[in-house]
């Protein structure tokens, strides 16, 4: 379901974009062809993280300090009802998709019929169907007129949405909206681009600009509908004969450039905010005790090797005296990780609603190696924050870092994973 709400997320901002930028613009092309990522990009954008080096760099306090090895915390005992409604919500939600799809499979069925029972004649490219009591407007290659009569100029129009492909856009929309129905904005942008598809068909229609609106305003009452067409009419007309007076007045160049911008910040955002958020290895501890080892020896390994981006700086401390590396880092005399198994009590009620998340708890162990100043510098909620920082606030005393052979306090952050799994 993350997966999902970033997608509607990236969806909106990025149509956004498009509506601040291009929407009055008579860039068809390029309105249609950033419509089309506006449906598929947010699929893909949740997946990308920046480099590592970038992502470690975003993540850094003001301060440089030692990150001890995540560990995470499961609960006991999965809460069976929250186990058992997760099949269903994901039942229910292919039980929609089928609905819609089938929806969009029964209107292509009754466009078929029409086909199938009215006049047709195949000319060049296309084929025309007339007496239909639809249209006009097209499908794929069929070109549709309710009755006998054959405009042609909304006939030259009709051969641009063919020419153009425009059919094959509508199609891919309308199986993105069944597969991802609660992303609201894929109707939105539905409309958007079919609306672009007639503005570029008109473009493409050479007659005298105030003939072709006329012929607009006296077809308008004249147009019969069927969902999957495009229709020669569609509202609002108004906005439809202010973009025929615009055609060739914008500057590719400019726009391309604004909304390029603007999406290359919003991406930056979005793979930043997700680099942020990735997640460490961590050790999980599924019991209330633990003698792992594995996850012992990456303690010692992280607080006995300096970091590869340490530098002189960080061997001097801080206004408050406090150091973020010294040449003999403070330990902990005990398995806190044990410890931590043994204290935390996974919170009932973000039990009982499957909540977990990360919380990162910056703390200082002191010249005498007592642990000070807990706080949480990431949170995963109240009832969790308050957790960690209650148990990492009562930790037994470590063995006191030195520097130049004298007792100094030393910043430390240290991962707790809450895994409701």
């Amino acid at each position: 379901m993350l997966y999902l709400t970033q997608v509607i997320l990236y969806t909106a901002a990025m149509l956004l974009i498009y509506l601040l930028l291009l929407r009055n613009s008579p860039l068809y092309r390029f309105s249609r062809i950033y419509l089309l990522a506006c449906a598929t990009m947010p699929l893909f954008i949740p997946f990308i993280k920046l480099p590592q080096v970038v992502g470690l760099r975003l993540q850094q306090v003001a301060l440089f300090q030692i990150d001890l090895p995540a560990i995470t915390i499961s609960a006991a005992h999965q809460v069976s009802g929250i186990s058992n409604a997760i099949p269903a919500i994901w039942l229910g939600y292919a039980v929609i998709a089928v609905l819609f799809m089938i929806w969009y499979l029964w209107h292509l069925f009754r466009l078929w019929i029409i086909i199938r029972n009215n006049k047709k004649v195949k000319k060049g490219t296309y084929t025309l169907v007339t007496s239909s009591g639809h249209g006009p407007g097209s499908f794929g290659r069929f070109v549709f007129f309710p009755e006998d009569e054959v405009n042609e100029t909304i006939l030259a129009h009709e051969q641009a949405h063919i020419r153009l492909h425009h059919t094959l856009d509508i199609i891919f929309l309308n199986g993105i909206q069944a597969l991802l129905w609660p992303n609201i904005f894929l109707v939105w942008i539905r409309k958007e681009i079919k609306e672009v598809h007639e503005f570029q068909a008109d473009a493409a229609v050479h007659v005298d600009k105030e003939d072709y609106a006329r012929l607009l305003l006296s077809s308008i009452f004249n147009t019969h509908t069927a969902p999957v067409m495009h229709l020669f009419i569609i509202h609002p007309i108004k906005r439809r004969i202010m973009m025929l007076q615009k055609n060739g007045k914008a500057s590719l160049l400019k726009t391309s450039l604004m909304v390029c911008s603007a999406f290359i910040f919003f991406l930056f955002i979005a793979t930043s905010i997700q680099s942020c958020g990735k997640k460490t290895d961590g050790a999980a501890i599924t019991s209330k005790t633990s003698n792992d080892e594995n996850i012992d020896s990456r303690v010692k390994h992280a607080l006995l090797n300096p970091p590869p981006n340490l530098t002189t700086d960080n061997y001097t401390p801080d206004n408050n005296g406090i150091y973020a590396y010294v040449h003999k880092m403070p330990e902990p005399s005990y398995n806190y990780q044990s410890y931590l198994a043994q204290n935390i009590h996974y919170p009932q009620n973000a039990k009982e609603k499957g909540i977990g998340g990360k919380v990162i708890i910056r703390f200082v162990v002191d010249e005498n190696g007592n642990i000070k100043n807990p706080k949480c510098v990431r949170s995963a909620g109240n009832s969790l924050d308050d957790e960690a920082l209650r148990v990492v606030s009562m930790m037994p005393p470590w063995k006191p870092g030195e520097e130049n052979g004298q007792k100094v306090p030393v910043y430390f952050t240290m991962p707790i994973i809450f895994s409701p799994k």
